[in-house]
């Protein structure tokens, strides 16, 4: 049980009570992200290529009342998962990368279902096997993104994330069986984490 994902708009459907809160918070956040003027997409980034690697140097976690991963999935503070992007235009917002790949991270499956724009510069859905017990599964999620978007007719470069712009790296997961309950604290988890340095190396 938990979260499902309806087709490739990425709103999760609700369907046990704790994790409503965080389900709603999310859609409202992304609701208000990608509808608010309908404006053409801009440039948003700078400093990298239409395909590119990057390594995100995962810095600190950000306090939370939400239940925290605890590293299920390699994801913690320390970490240096690397993201294979591709440059895609969406409707509006933004102009992001998809993420064709995460390295630096264990039991996910990325998907070939992308997802970029709005205010994230990049947006991942996959696959949570849990290490421990293959029979633990869940839907994955990241998103890699600037504390704050540029103005218009202004762009930043990733690879200034950090003393240079605020950069955060968020990830949730939303249990699917009931062997999950063996290895974590209800139906989900999630870490937001500050950005230390992303670098293409």
């Amino acid at each position: 049980m938990g979260w499902r994902r309806r087709g490739r708009s990425g709103i999760w459907n609700v369907s046990r009570g704790p994790v409503r809160a965080a389900a709603l918070v999310f859609t409202a956040f992304w609701l208000i992200a990608t509808s608010s003027k309908n404006e053409p997409p801009r440039e948003c980034y700078t400093g990298i290529g239409d395909t590119a690697l990057l390594r995100v140097v995962v810095g600190p976690s950000q306090a939370s009342t939400a239940p925290s991963c605890g590293g299920a999935d390699g994801l913690v503070s320390g970490a240096t998962p690397v993201f294979h992007l591709v440059k895609s235009k969406p409707s509006d917002g933004c102009i992001g990368w998809e993420t064709r790949a995460v390295d630096g991270v264990v039991g996910v499956t990325v998907p070939s279902d992308f997802h970029s724009g709005a205010t994230f510069f990049t947006l991942v859905f996959g696959r949570f096997t849990a290490p421990q017990d293959s029979a633990c599964t869940g839907e994955w999620q990241i998103y890699l993104q600037p504390q704050t978007l540029p103005p218009v007719g202004q762009t930043i470069s990733p690879l200034d994330a950090g003393t240079a712009q605020s950069w955060i790296v968020h990830r949730s997961i939303a249990f699917e069986s009931a062997a999950c309950q063996r290895l974590f604290t209800g139906d989900y988890c999630q870490d937001t984490f500050a950005v230390d340095a992303i670098t293409a190396p």
